[in-house]
């Protein structure tokens, strides 16, 4: 069941694995959704979808991107207890709110869907914007090893 939570003082509506389907019957509501990264993650062992509102001067929008952990977290277990609305911040310290995108390398010119870091939605908390990059390491290109000139977390 999808379940509105409030970790680390971000507000977001959280989605396990098992709730993807909920959420592509919601697709006409969000501004942004990508089907075929649905379909990706949906048997991932560490990225869960959410979605983040914005309410702007010509109303409200609301989007969808997905939070990756690298630290091995049991997100079923996590998933349970969001349900129970028995999280923790702390078990949020791990992961990092990221969206999808087609990044190039700008030196083999290969192209990969990747998960990059959504540094925007950690405005005005920097401190934990900065612990969020220490923690996830930027990728480079599989193909030739160059470094990407966005923050790439994780290449799918």
């Amino acid at each position: 069941m999808k379940q509105e939570i409030n970790p680390e003082g971000l507000q977001f509506t959280y989605f396990a694995n098992t709730d993807l389907d909920e959420l592509i019957r919601s697709q006409s509501q969000i501004d942004r959704f990508n089907l075929s990264m649905i379909n990706k993650i949906n048997n991932s062992s560490c990225i869960r979808a959410i979605l983040v509102s914005f309410n702007w001067s010509f109303g409200k929008t609301t989007d969808l991107y997905y939070l990756f952990w690298n630290n091995g977290e049991d997100l079923e277990a996590l998933d349970e207890k969001v349900a129970k609305d028995a999280y923790t911040s702390e078990e949020f310290k791990y992961s990092i709110i990221t969206r999808d995108q087609k990044t190039i390398c700008f030196e083999c010119g290969k192209v990969w869907d990747t998960l990059v870091m959504e540094s925007d939605l950690y405005f005005g908390r920097e401190e934990l914007c900065k612990s969020k990059e220490k923690q996830n390491p930027w990728k480079s290109c599989p193909n030739c090893g160059a470094k990407f000139r966005i923050y790439v977390v994780k290449i799918l």
